[in-house]
């Protein structure tokens, strides 16, 4: 049997701007810094993350001032959102592949329904 101790991954955002050249180096940083199941770097604020896609998808919800309301029903959309993320991770260790072997795998950051509808102002 083999026995390894903890893993080790990564939660929260950087205080960098959103932007490519930010987001690979915040990558390369937790993959140097030995991080097991690195994930992308999370440069905007998580709840905005999935709501603002959802905005552009779901009539329901508007944004104002930065704000996200809810001004009808929610449905949930057919499409996917926040791909680009996940994107962003194949596209990395296509063009660095000898960074991949330095980690054990990868993951995303998801937030809860709860979390998200506490984020959402009822008009």
């Amino acid at each position: 049997m083999n026995k390894e101790g903890l893993f080790t991954t990564i939660v929260g955002s950087f205080p960098l701007q959103n932007n490519m050249e930010n987001m690979k180096k915040a990558f390369i940083d937790e993959i140097e810094a030995g991080i097991d199941y690195v994930c992308y770097p999370q440069l905007v604020n998580m709840n905005a993350q999935f709501l603002k896609p959802l905005s552009e998808l779901i009539d329901a919800i508007k944004i104002e001032n930065k704000k996200f309301y809810l001004v009808d029903e929610f449905k949930a959309p057919k499409k996917l959102i926040a791909l680009e993320y996940g994107q962003f991770i194949i596209d990395f260790f296509e063009k660095n592949p000898e960074m991949k072997s330095k980690i054990k795998g990868t993951k995303a950051c998801l937030t809860g329904p709860f979390t998200l509808a506490s984020e959402l102002i009822l008009k």
